[in-house]
């Protein structure tokens, strides 16, 4: 691509691609059928095993808008920061290899990005068209920490959770993403370079589809050893980024003690562990940040479960798991014979 048409790219999309080439051509097709025609699509692949590879190439040979970068599997991260060292646009944004974006998708968010530094839509999760709306009308923000409303807005939309679905400036981008975090990486991202934007729009218009199948987007997917600090380490940035508003850091604390809750009653109860490795994991759990930040916390929560936990009493912790989760099975049994 020569000079000149480089300079012209608004939109820089970035897809980070591993074994998707089931999905791959509709994620691809959506961008190179866009109402707006000033983009570059950048394809990381990560290493695939599959067809990926050669599906990019292809692509890439049928227009000149399309760059593909290969590199070995060391994770979305790695392959988005590839990408965001790559990109020419004056915008970024974001697309998952087996999801897409309506066809006026990158028109809608450029129209909504004057004066703001970041741009969210609706989205919708397919095959069962589920949808989620966080505006009515779209809502302009002077700034991400500027209000406790956008915080309950941005939860119920999980503005925080996701990097698709919104258009950044690039030059307000401060950091990369964190390549040594294996969970939530997407909402370390968000906190850390929202806080320092101006200007934030969000608009009504679904123009993002992502692919929502059975164990996808669950917390029962990995438990990644160090899931609970990246927890805590979410919740301390939720507390300074949003400085001085007690209403945010009382849901984030909620979220925290619901996360630590469904992390050891899960764990508790995986069949594909031994109950020697179940302790331990619970042991690595009770002892982590996120607890002791729940244990020194002025207005904690109060049960036996959690009694347990404060008192790092593993073996009862495990114990009371087991039989909530019996008690659980039992209440559901009777609702089904009913």
């Amino acid at each position: 691509m020569n000079e000149e048409k480089i300079k012209s790219l608004i939109i820089s999309v970035i897809t980070p691609v591993y074994n998707t080439d089931k999905y791959l051509s509709k994620a691809i097709e959506s961008v190179m059928n866009q109402t707006f025609s000033c983009w570059e699509l950048i394809l990381i692949d990560d290493g695939s095993t599959d067809r990926s590879l050669e599906i990019c190439r292809e692509y890439a040979r049928l227009d000149e808008r399309i760059q593909v970068i290969h590199t070995e599997n060391k994770g979305v991260s790695h392959a988005r920061n590839a990408g965001l060292k790559r990109a020419n646009g004056e915008w970024v944004t974001f697309l998952d290899s087996d999801d897409s974006f309506r066809i006026d998708a990158l028109e809608k968010l450029i129209m909504h990005s004057g004066n703001v530094d970041v741009v969210a839509c609706a989205y919708e999760a397919y095959p069962k068209q589920e949808c989620s709306r966080a505006v009515k009308d779209a809502k302009y923000y002077q700034s991400f920490c500027d209000t406790s409303e956008l915080y309950e807005t941005a939860n119920q939309h999980l503005f925080f959770y996701t990097v698709w679905g919104k258009l950044y400036k690039k030059k307000k981008l401060s950091v990369e993403f964190d390549e040594s975090v294996k969970h939530s990486e997407d909402e370390v991202f968000n906190l850390i370079n929202l806080s320092g934007m101006n200007g934030i729009c969000i608009i009504p218009d679904v123009l993002y589809s992502y692919r929502k199948e059975d164990g996808r987007h669950t917390l029962s997917n990995k438990f990644w050893n160090d899931m609970l600090e990246i927890r805590a380490r979410i919740y301390v940035l939720t507390c300074n980024v949003f400085e001085g508003k007690e209403i945010v850091h009382e849901r984030a604390f909620r979220e925290l003690c619901a996360v630590v809750m469904r992390y050891i009653f899960t764990i508790s109860n995986m069949e594909t562990l031994s109950k020697k490795q179940k302790l331990f994991i619970l042991n690595e759990a009770i002892n982590s940040t996120a607890v002791d930040i729940v244990r020194r916390a002025k207005e904690r929560p109060e049960d036996e479960l959690w009694n347990a936990v404060y008192l790092t009493d593993v073996k009862k912790t495990y114990r009371i798991c087991k039989i909530r989760f019996i008690l659980k099975s039992i209440r559901i049994f009777g609702k089904l014979k009913e």
